[in-house]
């Protein structure tokens, strides 16, 4: 089984869950410290997209909105990185 092809987007903001859980607000943040600005809103909605394709998992925080994500165990994740990182090198969006 292959991953799906990520855009530039999933692409970056997968790479950022690598370094630990995050939060939709960390994540926007670090990707604001890289020079671009996303809305929270879609930025949810790339791990929401990256949750669906088996990617990443999530847990609410008990009594907060939002939770974290984090890299789920599925094996398509390593192929996924690895695709990842060639779509953020090449730094070509794919819409």
């Amino acid at each position: 089984m292959t991953a799906v092809p990520l855009t530039f987007w999933q692409a970056r903001v997968l790479l950022l869950v690598t370094l630990e859980p995050q939060s939709v607000e960390e994540v926007t943040n670090r990707i604001a410290a890289r020079g671009a600005v996303l809305d929270p809103a879609r930025v949810r909605q790339l791990l929401d997209e990256l949750k669906a394709l088996g990617l990443l998992e999530h847990t609410l925080k008990t009594g907060r909105t939002g939770g974290r994500y984090w890299l789920s165990a599925d094996p398509l994740v390593e192929q996924a990185l690895d695709d990842a990182y060639a779509v953020v090198k090449s730094g070509s969006p794919r819409k």
